[in-house]
């Protein structure tokens, strides 16, 4: 494993309201949030995070999961965490990962607007920017 970082994707930190929308608009929503993310990672002088198909899948699996069972939390109902996700998604390769998970209930579907304030929520939220 790398002792590098990586970031389950906005497919999770977004993933209720990205429900139903078309694949090329959930890629481009991920993209964005990455590189919002990186952007504030570069203006504290802290390397850049990656993601990959093994995090996304984690994230979608995690984002259908809140919404069918009814909860919204980085664990789920049994205690998996981020990190079990990932495993069970197939990643070998990262030591550490890590997730951003937001909701709107009754919120219009996802626009570059809503993605860039979700990311400013949670670069307000305490734990956030540790």
């Amino acid at each position: 494993m790398r002792g590098a970082h990586r970031l389950s994707p906005l497919v999770l930190a977004c993933g209720l309201a990205l429900a139903g929308q078309p694949a090329a608009a959930q890629s481009e929503f991920l993209d964005q949030a990455l590189d919002l993310v990186n952007a504030s990672r570069a203006e504290a002088d802290l390397p850049a995070l990656e993601t990959g198909a093994d995090l996304v899948e984690a994230a979608r699996a995690h984002a259908e999961d809140m919404l069918a069972r009814d909860f919204y939390a980085h664990e789920s109902p049994e205690g998996d965490t981020v990190q079990d996700r990932y495993i069970a998604a197939g990643g070998d390769e990262w030591e550490l990962v890590a997730e951003n998970i937001a909701r709107c209930t009754g919120c219009p579907a996802p626009d570059a607007a809503r993605i860039a304030s979700l990311h400013e929520g949670w670069m307000n939220s305490p734990g956030h920017r540790e």
